[in-house]
């Protein structure tokens, strides 16, 4: 295999794709990776530019935007396709990608039924990081340090309101089962995680359920804590690519209950792994969690069966395996090819400042969009130092204007 240099373009090095990117390197032995989000383009693209003329493979692991990137034709390129529920937005991948990086074989098949070739679509699926997400066997400790003093069982979901476009997380459906199962007396508390939730957390407060907790920055560090003080997780989502917190939750020891989307369709099995409920269906996925608040037995059963599907079958080190010869495959299947490039921007180097400036530039916006004290916080934690340097000077002005009081 010939030692590539490729370049990973997601369209956040701080959110999922960003961590693709970093658990592709982390497996990877054979290449050399360099980082550029998408959201760096408006502020570096000569650096882009520059990595650009020196890369052998391009791999664009967001479907956002993706004609605003300026590629030669004579570049390798793989695209990704993680979930559709805008096809036509998603054509500009099929028609400029040299292969597509799949995340469940229920839009492989969707994308092969639009025409695209099979032969250019290839799976890898959603992976978790065991060395961060396992059980700690402790749920209360686990709550404490999170601040939760209670012994009550909890209900956890975990998302970005911005990711419900047109309703895709079935936002509506989740509130409907926990209204109903309010109503029925059940004792039980909520645990939310990610922004954007404000509204939502009110009205899950008047459906009598005293304890909500809403955490909607919680630092990346404390989400394996998160997700081991739950009981149980809920999905009733439309449409997914993962969801990557089910994963996560089953590399933690708690049982879930999902409709049957993305890579749960592949890998769970209703009353073996996990409880797998009919999508915009209140009344079973109500009846679901009941089964689950009622029996400790069946929650036992159904974590450590999921916990075994993680280890068998969904670490990152197994859903990532061929990804180099991915690469290797589509530069070599390029007519006009040529010998890597040599080059003296170090990869490692690169991707380290490229991290930075990514969560500086989060960060930024996060505080702009009315989160000062969140977004402050994550600059200090991600490191300012090269990111402000090299940060245009116009965002660097804006940032004492995000901490005056308003009004």
């Amino acid at each position: 295999m010939t030692q590539l240099k490729v370049l990973l373009v997601p369209d956040y090095l701080t959110w999922i794709l960003g961590t693709w990117a970093k658990q592709i390197v982390r497996v990877g032995t054979q290449h050399d990776y360099y980082f550029f989000s998408q959201q760096m383009l408006p502020y570096h693209q000569k650096e882009w530019e520059s990595l650009i003329k020196i890369v052998d493979v391009v791999h664009v692991l967001s479907d956002f935007d993706f004609e605003k990137l300026t590629l030669p034709d004579s570049l390798p390129l793989v695209g990704s396709i993680h979930h559709v529920t805008n096809w036509p937005k998603l054509i500009p991948i099929a028609e400029k990608s040299d292969a597509i990086m799949m995340v469940a074989n229920e839009w492989k098949e969707f994308v092969c039924q639009q025409g695209v070739s099979e032969d250019q679509l290839f799976l890898f699926n959603n992976g978790v990081e065991q060395s961060k997400f396992y059980p700690l066997n402790n749920r209360l400790k686990a709550r404490k340090q999170l601040g939760i003093n209670s012994e009550t069982p909890l209900i956890g979901y975990s998302a970005k309101y911005t990711s419900n476009t047109d309703g895709r997380k079935g936002v509506n459906i989740l509130l409907k089962a926990l209204e109903k199962l309010g109503n029925q007396g059940e004792k039980f508390g909520v645990l939310i995680t990610g922004p954007g939730w404000d509204k939502v957390v009110k009205e899950i407060k008047t459906y009598g359920i005293n304890e909500v907790y809403y955490f909607p920055f919680l630092p990346d560090r404390l989400m394996p804590i998160c997700y081991n003080a739950l009981d149980l997780y809920v999905v009733t989502s439309k449409v997914e690519g993962g969801p990557v917190p089910v994963l996560n939750c089953m590399a933690c020891g708690v049982p879930v209950v999902t409709t049957p989307v993305g890579i749960v369709k592949d890998y769970l099995e209703d009353g073996v792994n996990g409880l797998i409920v009919p999508k915009d269906d209140a009344e079973a996925t109500a009846n679901a969690i009941s089964r689950l608040l009622k029996s400790e037995k069946l929650r036992e059963q159904l974590a450590k069966a999921g916990l075994e599907t993680v280890d068998n079958y969904l670490t990152w080190d197994k859903t990532l395996a061929g990804i180099e010869d991915l690469y290797q495959q589509v530069w070599e299947a390029k007519a006009d090819k040529k010998e890597p490039t040599k080059t003296d921007i170090n990869p490692v180097k690169q991707r380290e400042r490229a991290l930075k400036i990514d969560s500086y530039l989060w960060n930024l916006k996060l505080a702009a969009k009315g989160h000062p004290l969140e977004g402050l916080r994550g600059m200090v934690e991600g490191g300012l130092g090269v990111a402000v340097s090299e940060t245009p000077r116009l965002a660097i002005a804006e940032i004492p204007k995000l901490f005056k009081p308003k009004g």
